[in-house]
């Protein structure tokens, strides 16, 4: 739900939306003139407030002066993005209906088990149904402005997709992977010295070869204890480093020595190891060709708005 929260977040902060300014001078300041149309101070303050809010969730902690500044310097170039692409569909009578608006509403309504849930998690966020709309109506416009006209005219060649394919045919490369099980013992409410018996005593029924799964049900405090200590398949970069360089040094069927963490101790055996290997052609085409044509995308709402950009009156108050 925080992610849904998150996305829609991200595209109102990339619309524009009529903001409830504060009277006092300071957040009435006009920031920039783009032709006819003016962004104050407070507008740029209300949308960096979101994305502010939403890094400091994600991240746990306060972003620097530094990265608020950039963002800042982002939301502003969005923000005269927004300005020149509501004046040209004005221009061209493009606009969006009070049905699409609403479809799109209801679309994100059903993501939520209720409305009343949706609804909480906006108000969580600082977010109403206004600004939803008026999100919304600008994506339907951009959509009907240009996505729309140039969509059907980019083309990717299979030449093209294959080429990419054999220069980087590192980025799809599958990582190594391994089958394991675990068993782990806490410290906390423990000696030093009743710590080492519980896991001497666990070493010792393995090396008497008791099977490693019943020795996780019965000794494992962790959460895979129930399941015989199994964890499934871990492929690398999903584990903290230090344990993946050992569980990776490890062969099929080997077993860890005791590994100390913060909370505990853990044991580990593979299971099986599965060497990584390049996937095929056949597997990835798809792909590269979905993220070729984003990418010629990306490059065509670029080059356009790099030209309203040039056409227009734009005056950034520092």
């Amino acid at each position: 739900m925080k992610n849904i929260l998150l996305t829609i977040i991200i595209v109102i902060i990339f619309s524009q939306m009529v903001c409830g300014g504060e009277n006092e001078s300071s957040q009435n300041r006009i920031v920039a003139i783009i032709n006819d149309e003016l962004i104050t101070k407070s507008e740029l303050e209300h949308k960096k407030t979101f994305l502010i809010y939403q890094i400091k969730q994600n991240r746990k902690g306060d972003i620097t002066q530094e990265e608020e500044k950039e963002l800042e310097k982002t939301l502003l170039d969005r923000l005269i993005i927004n300005k020149l692409v509501r004046e040209k569909a004005k221009k061209e009578n493009i606009s969006a209906t009070e049905g699409e608006i609403k479809e799109m509403l209801d679309n994100v309504k059903k993501k939520f088990p209720t409305e009343e849930v949706f609804l909480s998690g906006l108000k969580e966020s600082g977010l109403s149904i206004d600004d939803l709309r008026e999100s919304f109506e600008y994506e339907i416009i951009l959509q009907k402005l240009f996505f729309n006209k140039v969509r059907n005219k980019i083309v990717v060649t299979p030449q093209e997709v294959e080429e990419f394919y054999k220069e980087h045919s590192e980025e799809f490369r599958e990582p190594d992977r391994v089958k394991l099980k675990n068993i782990f013992v806490y410290k906390q409410g423990r000696s030093s010295e009743e710590i080492m018996q519980r896991l001497d005593e666990i070493s010792i029924l393995l090396e008497e070869n008791t099977p490693f799964e019943e020795v996780a049900r019965k000794y494992s405090e962790g959460t895979t204890a129930f399941k015989g200590g199994i964890m499934g398949e871990i492929k690398r970069g999903e584990l903290s480093p230090r344990i993946e360089e050992i569980i990776f040094s490890l062969r099929t069927g080997d077993i860890s020595q005791w590994i100390e963490t913060e909370g505990g101790f853990y044991l580990f055996k593979v299971d099986e190891y599965i060497r990584g290997k390049t996937l095929n052609f056949a597997d990835v085409q798809l792909d590269i060709r979905n993220m070729l044509y984003r990418r010629k995308l990306d490059e065509r709402f670029n080059n356009w708005v790099a030209e309203l950009k040039e056409k227009a009156f734009i005056q950034i108050n520092e």
